[in-house]
């Protein structure tokens, strides 16, 4: 060999591994990452190419992206999780101050509702009124006017108008379109301020249908003063009820959090499905064949056990990935490692269960065992994967500090802020409520409509609906593996619509084949 050769050879660049490239852009997208939201501009374009094409990132519009995962949930969850960070500085960067949502989304945003409309109506006051559109159908619809809204707010990083201006503008479709979202907003909001809107446009259509709602769920006050201001300054209205479909008459003050006012609303909506679905409680059994016949089903039970995933880049994942020991889909020893794990972990929780289930049987309260234990409950199933160094003890502590998905759904669980709000009200209500199927059933649902936790909030959330059904010696009920869509389905209904019929007919059917 030559010099110039050796030359050409010590000058030629080391080409780096795949996997090492992979982790210094996953390293460099997390440094710029906002809420999971990345622009462009701020990652070069060969990185971003590389996440892309591995999975790690998906393109929203031109420019915009949300990290993804190649073991996450793909296609519109992970989207739909994202996409309230997105708008919000999508936003920004396009408007900077110079918008506000309309009405009916402000009503969203300030309701705590996070299900993701199919388009969001922008006020501005420019020239710039292209439709934007965004994956799975949704789309952002500028809408040039004079000027913007007079009340106006930030709600998590976006321009809303206030509850009480946009409550004051509401249409009659919105008052049946979205009735549990019309109570919450009718409870959280100031009625002085709602009045005062009203006034000022001196809409008589408006008040009337305020007024109208305003009886109907309870508030008379509140309507009466409606009426009387509007016919101090010349109208004579007369109250219209917006709601064509009953709502449940909750009655009391106003609730500072919208969060914890739509689980109680929805509560009280879906209380009476479950006693009619759900059969009497049968003959009483003593605490000895109760706990007998957990431990003959519990394999069973373990075995047909679903989880509800969540996920983030950690920098322990990273590292995996640059020191090449990141293979999803063909390592098997490390997934039916964390399988034996999880497994270990489900049987260390089942033991604290059945203690629980003991103290039930000797006469203490469900709900006061859950609120006591459900956070030891989580502890307990991480302890075989915090023991062998999978997950630090901090992954499983607390609440959820982050966004989380739910596998095979499209419903958002509230923002981890909420989630404390959520938890409060969700113990509440288990405490006021005394009939045991609805206490199982329904803490069932909004445990998982939460998603208090980073991960196995199907398996305890189902722990928890079968120490509740112990105290009315309903058997012990496990959700099989064979029924798994229909029982998603069933939750996804639940989650979107009012219906929940479907979701408590399921169980009870399963509680039958159980």
């Amino acid at each position: 060999m030559v010099i110039e050769d050796i030359l050409v050879f010590v000058a030629a660049p080391i080409k780096k591994p795949i996997n090492v490239k992979i982790a210094e852009a996953l390293t460099k997208m997390n440094s710029v990452a906002v809420d999971g939201i990345v622009r462009g501009p701020l990652m070069p374009e060969v990185q971003r190419r590389l996440l892309r094409e591995h999975g790690w990132l998906t393109e929203i519009i031109k420019g915009w992206y949300y990290c993804s995962n190649p073991l996450g949930q793909a296609g519109s969850t992970a989207w739909l999780v994202h996409f309230w960070a997105f708008l919000a500085q999508y936003l920004d960067s396009r408007f900077g101050d110079d918008y506000c949502l309309a009405a009916d989304a402000s009503l969203r945003m300030q309701s705590g509702l996070t299900t993701v409309p199919v388009q969001i109506s922008v006020i501005i006051t420019r020239e710039d009124n292209n439709l934007i559109r965004l994956p799975s159908g949704k789309s952002i619809f500028p809408m040039k006017q004079a000027e913007l809204p007079a009340k106006r707010e930030k709600v998590h990083g976006v321009w809303c108008m206030t509850l009480e201006s946009s409550l004051a503008v509401a249409n009659a479709k919105f008052f049946n379109e979205a009735k549990e979202l019309a109570v919450t907003a009718l409870q959280a909001a100031n009625s002085q301020e709602v009045l005062r809107h009203i006034v000022e446009k001196q809409a008589p259509v408006l008040a009337a249908r305020l007024a109208g709602a305003y009886q109907h769920i309870g508030r008379a006050i509140d309507a009466n003063q409606i009426i009387r201001t509007m016919g101090v300054i010349g109208y004579n209205i007369k109250p219209v009820n917006p709601f064509t479909e009953p709502v449940v008459i909750l009655g009391g003050s106003r609730t500072p959090s919208p969060y914890r006012h739509r689980i109680r609303t929805m509560w009280a909506e879906r209380r009476e499905t479950v006693l009619q679905v759900f059969p009497e409680p049968p003959s009483p059994v003593s605490k000895e064949d109760y706990l007998s016949r957990m431990d003959e089903i519990f394999v069973t039970d373990a075995y047909n056990s679903l989880s509800i995933e969540g996920y983030r880049v950690s920098e322990e994942l990273i590292a995996k990935i640059a020191s090449g020991a990141f293979n999803p889909g063909q390592n098997d020893t490390d997934r039916q490692q964390h399988d034996a794990l999880a497994a270990l972990g489900y049987w260390e929780t089942f033991k604290l269960i059945r203690a629980a289930v003991g103290r039930v049987f000797d006469g203490e309260d469900a709900a006061t065992i859950f609120e006591q234990e459900h956070r030891n409950w989580n502890v307990a199933m991480c302890g075989p994967l915090i023991r062998s160094g999978v997950m630090q003890m901090s992954d499983a502590l607390g609440y959820r500090n982050n966004v989380v998905m739910i596998k095979d759904s499209d419903h958002v669980p509230p923002p981890h802020y909420a989630v404390m709000d959520c938890m409060e009200e969700l113990i509440e209500r288990l405490h006021e409520e005394k009939e045991p199927c609805v206490r199982a059933i329904l803490g069932h649902f909004f445990f998982v409509f939460i998603h208090p936790l980073p991960d196995r909030n199907g398996r305890i959330s189902r722990f928890m609906m079968n120490t509740m059904l112990s105290s009315a010696s309903y058997p012990w009920t496990v959700v099989r593996v064979s029924e798994r869509q229909r029982y998603l389905d069933a939750c996804e209904a639940a989650s979107f619509g009012t219906d929940f019929r479907p979701f408590a007919e399921f169980i009870a059917g399963e509680m039958k084949a159980s």
